[in-house]
């Protein structure tokens, strides 16, 4: 298994989108532009995913690679019982209002 971190998951998910269009490689100025990196962190970005072999990154093109690989996405943040508990001290100082 292979653990990512959500912007690389992020930008792998806009990937698989594009791959559709872009059989021949997707330009890392399209990604750019959909992602709202900034063009270092996205090249960083890439790279790491080109050392997970979950991508291939040449030439300012990227293309997916074929893999069956299970992905973790690194879920740092909030956990679901965070979300309730955080959702239910919201009710709590509304309805205190």
């Amino acid at each position: 298994m292979i653990t990512i971190t959500k912007k690389e998951e992020v930008v792998l998910n806009q990937i698989k989108i594009f791959i559709k269009e872009y059989s021949d490689g997707i330009p890392i100025e399209l990604i750019r532009k959909e992602v709202d990196f900034h063009e270092y962190d996205l090249i960083q970005i890439l790279n790491t995913l080109s050392d997970k072999d979950l991508i291939q990154f040449d030439n300012d093109v990227v293309l997916l690679t074929d893999s069956e690989k299970e992905i973790n996405a690194d879920q740092k943040g909030f956990s679901p019982l965070h979300a309730i508990m955080l959702a239910a001290a919201a009710v709590l100082l509304l309805n205190s209002i």
